[in-house]
């Protein structure tokens, strides 16, 4: 088995072409006619913060407090990152920079190094959180649903062993929720 980590956009070409059997995504609920989707879980987002950062003590956050703020996001190909971005050029409020990092690892260091804000998901950040590392801060503005959703291509042959890994991941999430 190869575990190949990438985009969901690179993913799904992938999937399209034949050269990756089954993909993970993390995004808005994927409905298309050539793939079978599976649900799996809702994934919140967070926006996060260091303790000490200015903006740590704000209930909430809209999309103008960030007109001026330092972004620690993710590539420009993330999806969630594609959909914050549209949510803030359409309030006008254009960040002062934006520090991008392929590792969510890098992410979390310099959020919580007091450089600038982010938006992850919920689950990467959970032992941050508990420690006090990074502090969410709630969002008033576009919602932010994402899912973890297994996919694969409809016309794809499915060994012995494919579906049996597709059957105990169904299995597992369901264990889950």
């Amino acid at each position: 088995m190869v575990l190949n980590f990438g985009t969901c956009k690179d993913n799904l070409h992938e999937l399209k072409n034949n050269t990756l059997d089954v993909a993970f995504i993390l995004d808005r609920k994927l409905n298309s006619p050539e793939f079978v989707t599976e649900t799996l879980v809702y994934e919140p987002m967070v926006f996060l913060a260091s303790p000490n950062h200015h903006l740590a003590s704000n209930r909430y956050i809209t999309p103008e407090q960030l007109k001026g703020e330092c972004l620690i996001l993710t590539s420009p190909s993330c999806n969630y990152r594609q959909i914050l971005m549209n949510v803030l050029m359409e309030a006008h409020a254009i960040p002062k920079t934006t520090m991008e990092f392929n590792s969510i690892q890098a992410i979390k260091q310099f959020t919580m190094s007091g450089l600038g804000i982010t938006l992850l998901p919920k689950t990467a950040v959970e032992q941050e959180l508990a420690n006090k590392q990074l502090i969410e801060i709630s969002w008033f503005g576009s919602d932010f649903n994402f899912w973890t959703q297994m996919v694969y291509h409809k016309d794809k042959w499915l060994s012995p062993v494919m579906k049996s890994f597709i059957n105990l991941t169904l299995q597992l999430f369901e264990k889950k929720e």
